[in-house]
């Protein structure tokens, strides 16, 4: 205070008491200002940089594969020019998990949606930040860029796959998160898989039935069956024709029709429920398009 004083005193001698106060105030007034402020030339209260402790990988979410990001402070994310994302690669092919939620907090989530017929068993590769994609993560509170760097995740899922449940009259088979196959119910019904069992522990999309049967499709487009025989269960006599190149299969309540990519048919199961074409064979070599069903027939458009 002892300089507000001398402030005071030497102003005294040119102004009189009224202007003398005011004086003062000014002066005083001004040194508390710069005294919060902080030191002399300081612009003000300084921040902690905003930077990101952690990023975890979470699989436990319904055909979702999710990554929470932890900053040390809370932040802001804004999706009003672009939506943030993180991409990681899987068999070759980059994916993004975008943001979901969390802003105003120091947790954020980015998702990934997994989508029916989708399976990666290739191992992921996360990159090592996030991409703004047109958007922005701030400081919730002093507004400044946070940080955008991070280390990947050290629990990474080996694979991730579409998963869901499958059923025919009397037995269930489930695509796990793993990607591979798990088979329950009746044995004739195809509730037991164990025959196909190690065809079934890689590259299964997706999974067809008829009333006691399964069929399924693979990601290098061949097909495994199991399940009653007479009702599609044995495809031994056109394994041949189902190898590779399948992309389609439809089903009738005892036969599978099979559609591959240069437009032929190939069908097996009960041959009065539409699992013998040999009639019609010439027809189905080539130009198919799409594939329709009844509980007893298939009819082919070209």
């Amino acid at each position: 205070m002892k300089g507000f004083y001398d402030v005071f005193t030497k102003c005294g001698r040119f102004f009189n008491y009224k202007e003398k106060f005011t004086l003062c105030l000014i002066f005083l007034l001004g040194g508390l200002l710069a005294s919060c402020g902080g030191d002399e030339g300081s612009s003000g209260a300084t921040f902690p940089p905003v930077s990101i402790l952690s990023v975890e990988a979470d699989n436990s979410k319904l055909n979702a594969l999710e990554f929470v990001v932890k900053y040390n402070r809370n932040v802001s994310v804004d999706t009003t020019e672009g939506t943030p994302r993180i991409s990681f690669v899987v068999d070759n092919t980059t994916k993004y998990a975008t943001y979901q939620s969390g802003t105003g907090s120091p947790n954020i989530i980015f998702r990934y949606g997994i989508e029916v017929g989708e399976l990666y068993q290739g191992g992921l590769t996360v990159a090592s930040i996030i991409d703004l994609n047109g958007g922005s993560i701030n400081d919730a509170e002093n507004k400044s860029s946070a940080s955008l760097e991070f280390t990947p995740p050290s629990n990474l899922p080996n694979a991730i796959a579409y998963e869901t449940i499958y059923s025919n009259d009397c037995a269930f088979t489930k695509i796990k998160k793993d990607g591979q196959v798990a088979t329950w119910g009746s044995v004739i019904c195809g509730g037991n898989a164990g025959e196909v069992a190690k065809e079934l522990s890689l590259g299964v999309i997706k999974i067809f039935s008829t009333k006691t049967a399964f069929a399924a499709l693979k990601d290098d487009g061949s097909v495994v069956t199991w399940g009653s025989s007479t009702n599609g269960g044995d495809s031994t006599s056109v394994a041949s024709y189902l190898t590779s190149g399948v992309n389609k299969i439809f089903s009738t309540a005892s036969s599978f029709a099979s559609l591959k990519d240069d437009g032929s048919v190939v069908t097996w199961g009960s041959s009065t429920n539409g699992g013998d074409s040999t009639s019609v064979a010439s027809y189905l070599t080539s130009g198919v398009s799409k594939i329709f069903s009844t509980d007893s027939a298939f009819a082919a458009l070209s």
